[in-house]
């Protein structure tokens, strides 16, 4: 099954999982989603797809304003040569297309080769990311007594597992998705 946008919602809904979405036009670039005057903009999260050198993939959902040390990220999650996935490995792995990169994106990756890690400031609170379109943004609402857990044909395959970084790397939640 391929989770898109529609599928997306009626999962949320399915498991009693809190959102809210609004759709809008299409955007690729956090400057752009900016430009949209969403509400809620400190929770709005930027989703990088990454690979390593082994071609170990990884979406890190971190605040949209906040800029990434991939090398320094690489060193705390123990991935060597961090750099941005091809667009073809987005397609092929996630189904997903440039601008609709989400840590939903992972419900589409049947062969589980994705690392997920969510920056821990979204935590207890509101996150907004896309639900695997780019025309709309939709905002999970997690509590600190809520797993943010997902499963597909009553199979949990999300775990929620704690970590941290250093510098000016923020600590980070990891949603491994098995």
């Amino acid at each position: 099954m391929h989770y898109g946008k529609k599928e997306i919602y009626e999962l949320l809904t399915q498991k009693g999982i809190r959102y809210r979405a609004i759709e809008h036009e299409a955007v690729y670039t956090m400057a752009e989603t900016d430009a949209l005057g969403l509400p809620e903009e400190g929770n709005i999260a930027k989703n990088l797809f990454l690979r390593d050198k082994k071609k170990n993939f990884f979406i890190i959902v971190v605040a949209g304003e906040e800029r990434m040390d991939l090398q320094l990220l690489g060193e705390q999650i123990g991935a060597k040569g961090l750099s941005f996935a091809q667009e073809k490995y987005m397609e092929e792995l996630l189904g997903l297309t440039p601008g609709a990169v989400s840590p939903l994106g992972a419900l589409n990756d049947s062969a589980h080769r994705v690392r997920v890690y969510v920056d821990e400031r979204f935590r207890g609170g509101v996150i907004a990311v896309h639900p695997n379109e780019n025309t709309a943004s939709v905002w999970l609402i997690r509590s600190r007594q809520t797993r943010m857990s997902v499963s597909r044909e009553d199979r949990a395959f999300a775990e929620l597992v704690d970590g941290s970084c250093t510098a000016s790397i923020p600590s980070f939640d990891c949603w491994c998705f098995r």
